[in-house]
């Protein structure tokens, strides 16, 4: 989706959405949306360019295509993982059998309102419950 010449502005909502982990300048998730588009465009330069421009932060795609930011070190092959009780998602790196790594947390708009876990019983989601060791 970044790599488009002219998007629409469900396109721009979404991508500043992403951007600013769904929340607002309060820290609160976003209600209204358009609105947040605009207070986006306006700080961009100030906050959210700044933490990819320094190198900290990079932008990522999942293989379901998914767009998210996350840490600079996020990697292929590492999973995006929904620990129940956090409230965001985790970039965790396989380290062998059933053992991870953190790598950090990340955003990804689609997955920020407990959607993958309403998701998880839904057949063919792609999705799976189960025990991972954290090192």
């Amino acid at each position: 989706m970044l790599d488009q010449e002219h998007y629409t502005e469900a396109d721009l909502v979404s991508i500043a959405i992403t951007l600013t982990a769904g929340k607002n300048w309060y820290g609160l998730l976003v209600e209204n949306k358009s609105a947040h588009l605009a207070d986006y465009a306006r700080c961009l330069l100030k906050k959210v360019y700044y933490g990819l421009s320094n190198g900290s932060w990079q932008t990522f795609e999942t293989k379901g295509g998914l767009i998210g930011v996350g840490p600079r070190s996020v990697a292929e092959g590492d999973v995006i993982c929904i620990l129940f009780g956090a409230d965001i998602p985790f970039v965790i790196r396989p380290q062998g059998a059933a053992a991870y790594s953190v790598v950090g947390e990340c955003y990804i708009g689609p997955l920020m309102r407990g959607e993958a876990v309403q998701k998880l019983s839904s057949p063919g989601s792609g999705l799976e419950n189960s025990w991972i060791e954290l090192l």
